[in-house]
């Protein structure tokens, strides 16, 4: 799949030929455009048969706008063709994204900057998985370990309050069941700055364990006891051990703020 940024026109280029590799005569071909949700974007228009057995249709600059905080989106070119035999619909999709795939409070506690000069504190040796990635794909991690952190039921403390927000009533009828998550983008970025500081630090150590991979750890989700290689074996405890949805370096950032309690008060 081919990647444009927004505001730019999209090329895609149709092969004429059948599954079989011969070359499809049609008599009419039509195209339209839609979007990841299939809603049509432009409605069928009839286009003329090339000489050649390729196509090149462009989807327009203005279809391919995102409307923030949307960071990416999909346009698909849908091509009927028509002829003596039948009917046949091809179709190529074109990936909408802009320069970063990161919204605070959307998908990320910081911007790739901040996360880029946040490793420069930390060993390469630490970072084993991020150092050798490219930005795309540490952007992907950092998105990912974003809701990996938010599966997690974080306490909430706010800069302006300096009051921590346990799971009570008040708390529930305020901010709706009382997950981070929950929140909107403007009240994560106003959250207590040593919480955001471990958020940050963790969402970075989290994005190195999804590059790296955790061989051990996917061994034992799936309940193999022993793993050997060669020489060296490696056997593991028959009790399984809590399962959280971030690694144990992760989650020594995050312990402080995580609650598993919940109390009921009469309101």
């Amino acid at each position: 799949m081919q990647t444009f940024n927004p505001g730019t026109a999209a090329l895609l280029s149709f092969s004429l030929l059948d599954e079989v590799g011969n070359a499809f005569t049609p008599t009419s071909l039509r195209w339209r455009i839609t979007d990841e949700s299939e809603n049509v974007l432009r409605d069928w228009l009839v286009v003329a048969v090339p000489a050649s057995e390729d196509l090149p249709l462009t989807i327009p600059a203005a279809l391919t706008t995102l409307t923030p905080p949307a960071t990416r989106s999909l346009r698909t070119i849908e091509l009927e063709m028509t002829s003596a035999v039948g009917v046949l619909t091809l179709s190529e999709s074109a990936l909408i994204r802009a320069g970063s795939a990161l919204v605070l409070g959307v998908n990320t506690f910081q911007t790739y900057g901040e996360a880029l000069l946040r490793s420069q504190d930390m060993l390469t040796d630490s970072l084993e998985g991020w150092s050798p990635e490219t930005r795309v794909r540490r952007e992907m991690a950092l998105s990912e370990a974003y809701q990996r952190i938010m599966q997690l039921p974080l306490a909430m403390r706010f800069a302006d309050e300096q009051n921590t927000l346990t799971q009570d009533a008040s708390y529930i009828r305020s901010f709706g069941g009382g997950m981070v998550r929950e929140l909107s983008p403007a009240q994560i970025a106003a959250l207590y700055p040593p919480m955001l500081k471990d958020l940050r630090q963790a969402q970075l150590i989290e994005a190195n364990e999804i590059l790296s991979g955790d061989e051990i750890r996917t061994a034992r989700a799936k309940g193999i006891s022993s793993i050997t290689v060669g020489e060296s074996s490696h056997f593991f405890r028959g009790a399984q051990p809590l399962d959280f949805p971030v690694c144990e370096r992760t989650m020594k950032h995050l312990q402080r703020w995580v609650r598993f309690g919940a109390r009921l008060v009469r309101s």
